[in-house]
């Protein structure tokens, strides 16, 4: 285990949605080609999101499985002879009631792990909710096995999962089209859907009828005998370790398989055990291993059982005993019996095995092994972000603005953020907090997943019960993004200038980030205001983005990146002012009031440039639409645009799209628009109309050197 990690009390980050799955790509539906990955459902989240086209029928189409290259008459490579191995299993959802944040918690509430992600059609028209869920699997599986694992998650959704989904080879498209609706992931925290032997009572077929798919002999030898739990056998068995798996005999190893499954019943989940430490063994052989397994008798009278095992490994209770003893050193303070945390660097080296080195090609260097964004070009998953500023600069507003959007999975400051859930830890002014994110609500609308979380001031030390709750929270949940607001206010007293104070503090705060959380810390600037954080310099070293703010002449804060891992540095990313707002009054009729962040987008951002060539024509075309209106039906706008003498120029329909689009994807990265379900809108339907004039009237190129990225 990581030591890091065990001083906190928090087991390693073995979720599955950090566990790497063979995923098969398709370009197509006729699936002529193929590309087999290994991604995380983080990874895939991110994938889902990133994808677009013109048309549903560009799409391409994703499987949690592997296929080998044996053809259809028609040359297809999916189809269900095909199919080698499955890592997970898919659900296509299309009854329209279950909206995909509810199918989430749902999946949360059975305990299982994975991955929603609304469909083009998702809440368009007539059309209801519209989503897919993957899950993914402990292990590799073979085919066969796949229907009982969808009918465990269809009984979790009631039997109103399409029945398409327990077609073997069924695969399903991903990502955006133009004019659906932008594609949403949802991540569910949980076990895997092969462990989760629980729901196979709920299960439910194709048919709509229970299914029978539980193993008999589980129910047949329920009361064979005095069953132990698997956390008193893996306790033994790693006393066992020592002597029973290093000599490395078959004899030692079947032995160890009996007695799992004596003592399971020949369970699932006794399997699971069992193979996990035969996994161990130079002798362990996927194949035999099955082989052996079922092999043995239940009704045996007599078995090999755990305590049987323990004589032939006389000394292991004395080298447990010593190798606790040196974790136990590691970990705590002799002289005072209170938990020490170690610095970051020695944790690291601790969890690493001797050998380390690792040597790597450019092809080796896969795109697909990147952190997945929280706030694109900002910050992403894993990653730790200081906001800094002078008192007064508006960096609490600043940075609850940014958790608001990412709870709610808007665009903010012109940046796209990643869906997902969001503690943000109050460690100062709760009264204030709480008026201030009523305030956002009131502006942007309900945030489910933006959680406030009170009573931080001063409990984010090491050894807290707080903290210790606060972590398992964060691993049980899986949030995207955690603030700390502010960082003196959340460890007073701690030595900020010196290294060992500071070394202390930066822990606790990276230790948030270990179950893929990005953290924003709001913290001071120093006095000579260069935009630094405050303290000691190993606070600037170990963070991955430093935003400065400043505020000019007019009073508008602008925001750099002094250090950016993740996106642009010392250039100009943020822009707003800080907005009184009121929100009632109080006992003597007073006014009570709050700040938040007014975003500030287009020409009145500091040194930003207006746009021009053909986002501005775009731009023109909607607001000539639009009139008074602050938005417009997508539809409406792009026939307009087609229409107009911008686009009828151009000799070929497909670069009048390609055109329209790229126009398009720069007035969103800008923030100028904003495509909701509802439409178009227009961030800011003031803006001043542009004219002819100011319009680069260079023709779009209509060369084929930019066709491939936008197929």
């Amino acid at each position: 285990m990581n030591i890091y990690l065990e001083l906190l009390g928090i087991a390693s980050p073995d979720s599955p949605l950090d566990r790497p799955l063979a995923v098969t790509r398709f370009r197509s539906q006729s699936a002529k080609s193929k590309k087999t990955l290994e991604l995380t459902l983080r990874q895939i989240a991110d994938m889902i999101e990133g994808v677009r086209a013109e048309e549903k029928a560009d799409l391409p189409w994703l499987k949690l499985a592997c296929f080998g290259n044996e053809r259809t008459e028609h040359g297809s490579l999916r189809s269900n002879k095909n199919m080698s191995e499955i890592s997970g299993v898919e659900l296509d959802y299309d009854a329209g009631t279950i909206p995909p944040n509810r199918a989430r918690d749902m999946l949360e509430e059975a305990r299982i792990a994975g991955l929603i992600y609304s469909t083009p059609s998702h809440r368009q028209p007539s059309k209801g909710n519209r989503w897919r869920v993957l899950l993914p699997c402990s292990r590799p599986y073979d085919p066969a096995e796949r229907e009982r694992l969808v009918a465990r998650v269809q009984g979790v959704f009631k039997g109103k999962a399409a029945a398409e989904s327990f077609t073997p080879s069924q695969a399903f498209y991903y990502g955006s089209t133009e004019g659906g609706t932008p594609a949403t992931t949802y991540l569910a925290d949980g076990d895997y859907i092969d462990h989760a032997d629980h729901l196979d009572d709920g299960a439910i077929g194709r048919d709509g009828k229970p299914y029978g798919g539980k193993k008999e002999r589980d129910s047949a030898n329920d009361n064979h005998h005095e069953r132990k739990s698997l956390s008193e056998i893996n306790s033994v068995l790693y006393d066992l370790e020592y002597e029973m798996w290093c000599d490395g005999s078959r004899d030692s190893y079947l032995k160890v398989l009996m007695a799992v499954h004596h003592e399971t019943g020949g369970s699932d989940e006794g399997m699971r055990l069992a193979q996990e430490w035969a996994r161990q063994s130079a002798k362990y052989n996927e194949r035999d291993f099955r082989r052996d397994w079922h092999s043995f008798d239940i009704e045996s009278e007599n078995p090999v059982t755990i305590a049987s095992l323990i004589p032939h490994a006389p000394n292991y209770q004395a080298k447990k005993e010593t190798e606790r003893r040196k974790a136990l050193l590691a970990a705590f303070d002799e002289d005072d019996g209170q938990e020490a945390l170690i610095t970051e660097d020695e944790a690291e080296a601790a969890a690493k095995p001797e050998n380390t080195l690792v040597m790597l090609t450019p092809d080796d260097c896969d795109i697909g092994s990147h952190n997945p964004y929280v706030i694109k070009g900002l910050c992403g998953s894993g990653e730790t972000m200081t906001i800094v500023g002078a008192p007064g600069v508006g960096k609490s507003a600043l940075a609850a603005r940014l958790a608001y959007a990412v709870a709610q999975g808007e665009t903010v400051q012109g940046m796209r953020t990643r869906q997902g859930k969001v503690f943000y830890i109050a460690c100062e002014n709760e009264t204030d907090m709480k008026r201030r994110v009523k305030a956002l609500r009131d502006r942007h609308g309900p945030a489910g997943d933006f959680h406030l979380v009170l009573n931080g001031g001063g409990n984010l030390k090491k050894g807290t019960p707080y903290l210790r709750t606060l972590l398992e929270e964060i691993k049980r949940q899986r949030p995207a993004l955690a603030v700390i607001d502010t960082f003196a206010a959340a460890m007073p007293g701690f030595e900020e200038n010196s290294s060992e104070g500071m070394g202390q503090a930066i822990a606790v705060a990276k230790s948030l980030v270990r179950y893929g959380a990005a953290v924003i810390i709001v913290h001071h600037d120093t006095k000579a205001g260069d935009g630094l954080p405050r303290g000691h310099s190993s606070l600037n070293g170990i963070v991955d983005i430093n935003l400065a703010l400043r505020r000019n002449e007019d009073g508008i804060i602008t925001g750099e990146c002094s250090k950016n891992r993740s996106g642009k540095s010392h250039e100009q990313i943020i822009a707003y002012e800080n907005q009184v707002v009121e929100l009632g009054i109080d006992q003597d009729g007073d006014a009570i009031t709050t700040v938040i962040c007014d975003e500030i987008l287009g020409d009145r951002r500091h040194d930003a440039p207006p746009i021009s060539g053909n986002p501005a024509k775009a731009f023109e075309i909607l607001q000539s639409i639009a009139g008074d209106r602050s938005t417009v039906a997508f539809e409406s706008w792009r026939a307009a645009a087609m229409d107009s003498d911008w686009l009828a120029s151009l000799d070929k329909p497909d670069t009048r799209r390609k055109t329209f689009r790229r126009a398009k994807e720069e007035l969103e990265k800008r923030g100028w628009i904003k495509i909701t379900e509802k439409g178009v809108r227009l961030t800011d339907p003031s803006r001043t109309r542009f004219s002819a004039e100011d319009f680069d009237d260079e023709p779009p190129r209509n060369s084929s050197h930019n066709r491939e990225d936008l197929s």
